[in-house]
């Protein structure tokens, strides 16, 4: 987040116009894109912004715009003046844990979403006390654009539905069969639309219904028929008795992907805990002290972060 951009209010917009091929900056003349109703609400109802006012808006995948707030009745509609894209951090960070009771998860995606995480995965495991449905993930998913619009952040965290601790690690996981646009979880995208096909004139505002604000799908980030383990560089478990990040730097070097698995708060059984060691994860003592599921994980991905610190970091 840049100083100009702390003071701006951002907006989720899921189909911002494509960035021409090879430009880092384009001035853009004469587009116009709407607002979902959720998010108009949010600017024209709660925000009480009026027409004219500089607005930031994201779309989850990179892509930026600043432009002036217009107004057609119950929709805000935003003339675009700038679009940008930012790159992607170089470390890539999923987070297996369990998911803890109450409004703490809550919490737990709201931190994970601020400090930097590529992805959540929901983790079962044998002391596990809560397991998310369709529903709940939903309305996490929600809480991840709210987090994003206040964090500066350009990219989504994806939360992932719920995995057992063999299938995070690669065991009897399928193929998805989905779309790789989907999969990259660029939100709203199906199969054979644009990112930019959300794009439209001030014209057209009133004559074609908007659709509800599309969240990110499950499984950002995968490619095609892998599990969440695959392709990571290094596998990190949160164990009270494992080494301590100065011992394991070294070991994480240069990688690119890192799966941290975060346990219950009743702890790893033995079995979990060889499971882990057995699918290359290095144990890891995150503090001298016993720490609950969500700082244990906003710990971690803070401790994986602090060398990207800055305002492309996210």
């Amino acid at each position: 987040m840049t100083a100009d951009t702390a003071c701006m209010y951002r907006f989720y917009c899921p189909h911002l116009p494509v960035l021409p091929t090879g430009k880092g900056l384009s001035d853009l003349t004469s587009q116009e894109v709407a607002l979902s109703r959720e998010e108009s609400h949010h600017g024209l109802g709660v925000l009480r912004l009026r027409a004219g006012e500089e607005v930031e808006l994201f779309d989850g995948q990179g892509g930026l715009a600043r432009g002036r707030l217009a107004v057609a009745g119950k929709t805000a509609v935003v003339a675009l003046a700038r679009l940008w894209r930012v790159a992607e951090p170089r470390l890539r960070i999923d987070v297996a844990a369990a998911i803890p009771k109450g409004a703490r998860v809550d919490q737990m995606v709201e931190q994970l979403t601020q400090l930097g995480a590529d992805r959540l995965i929901p983790l079962v495991t044998a002391r596990s006390v809560v397991d998310p449905r369709a529903g709940k993930l939903q309305r996490l998913r929600q809480h991840v654009v709210e987090a994003t619009k206040q964090c500066g952040r350009a990219y989504l965290m994806g939360i992932g539905e719920s995995m057992g601790l063999g299938e995070v690690l690669g065991e009897g996981v399928s193929a998805s069969g989905t779309t790789r646009l989907a999969e990259e979880g660029i939100p709203g995208a199906l199969p054979g639309v644009l990112p930019g096909a959300g794009v439209i004139s001030r014209a057209a505002i009133c004559d074609r219904p908007l659709n509800k604000t599309t969240y990110p799908p499950a499984e950002p980030g995968a490619e095609e028929g892998q599990h969440p383990g695959a392709g990571v560089g290094v596998r990190l478990m949160a164990d009270p008795g494992g080494k301590g990040m100065s011992e394991l730097r070294a070991r994480i070097g240069e990688a690119r992907r890192v799966l941290v698995l975060i346990g219950p708060e009743g702890g790893w059984t033995d079995e979990e805990r060889e499971m882990a060691v057995a699918g290359g994860c290095l144990p890891w003592a995150l503090s001298g002290q016993v720490l609950r599921i969500e700082t244990a994980a906003a710990a971690a991905v803070a401790i994986l972060r602090q060398d990207e610190v800055g305002p492309a970091a996210v």
